[in-house]
This record gives C-alpha cells, structure tokens and sequence, in this order.
C-alpha cells in the first residue's frame, strides 16, 4: 500500500517538472509576448503614416545585443513584434510599400511575416 502512495507522488513530482521544463522552453523558444522590452533606437512611419515601426536595443550583460522591432497599428494602436534579431545592435529599417519593409537585410511582409533568429 505504502508503495503505491510513493509511486503515485513520484509521478505527480514527475509531472509538474515536466510542465515547468515545457513552460519554460516555450517561452523562451517560441513566445513572442515575452520578450524583453529594451532601449528604444527610434521610430520609422510607413509611406502612408498608417503604421509605425518601432525598434529596441536589447543589452545583455551575459551575452551580445539583440534588436527587437515591433509595428503599431495607428489607427487601432495595435501593437506586435515582427522582427528579433541576435546578435545585434544596429536596426537597418526600410519600407519597401505599405506592406513591405526591409529590416537588416530580410525582407517581411507586416501582415504575415516575422523573423526569429531561434527558429
């Protein structure tokens, strides 16, 4: 009896690390809203003002600099990051037309595309 109470607890221990070990992998590996924040670099409006661009510095003691961008909805104030980028401390920002813009070299459409450096 006394056995199968223990076998029990091991497997319930078990479980929850296994849900913190895949909490913590998710966020770090595929959460976006988790994101650090960082420095603000500057701010880019679209050719018809209709968005806004903004990007981070992020500084790591531990590590290089990353760069964060999100893009605003002016007309909503909807807010989502589209472009996280490691190891790096400059943001190179171009729109290309009203759905395109050019960040450090990849080419994104603000509609579908994002770009992660962990995938």
């Amino acid at each position: 009896m006394m056995a199968n109470i223990k076998s029990k607890i091991l497997i319930i221990i078990i479980t929850i690390i296994s849900i913190v070990i895949i909490y913590l992998i998710y966020n770090f590996f595929y959460n976006w809203n988790s994101l650090p924040k960082g420095d603000l670099l500057e701010s880019i409006k679209s050719p018809t003002n209709k968005y806004v661009i903004n990007s981070y510095l992020v500084r790591n003691s531990l590590s290089a600099d990353a760069i964060r961008v999100e893009l605003i909805n002016n007309k909503t104030s909807k807010r989502k990051n589209i472009y996280w980028g490691y190891p790096e401390s400059a943001a190179d920002i171009k729109w290309i037309n009203e759905d395109i813009v050019e960040i450090n070299g990849h080419t994104l459409n603000i509609h579908k595309d994002r770009h992660d450096w962990r995938k």
